[in-house]
């Protein structure tokens, strides 16, 4: 087996298999950390909206 050629390019295939699997891993981690990014800075949006509709409803 140490001398088929064969052998040599399943580890190739296997490795860059890994690579874009890890790739593909870490597009996903950044997809994740970007939407709660998005999900925090609304959350912050919507806490400020609703401070200030109250301040203006007990104003008047």
């Amino acid at each position: 087996m140490e001398n088929d050629p064969g052998c040599d390019r399943f580890k190739c295939c296997k490795q860059i298999t890994r690579l874009s699997m890890d790739e593909d891993l870490f597009e996903v981690f950044q997809l994740i950390a970007e939407d709660e990014r998005k999900r925090r800075y609304l959350k912050e949006i919507g806490d400020w909206l609703i401070e200030e509709y109250f301040e203006l409803n007990q104003a008047s």
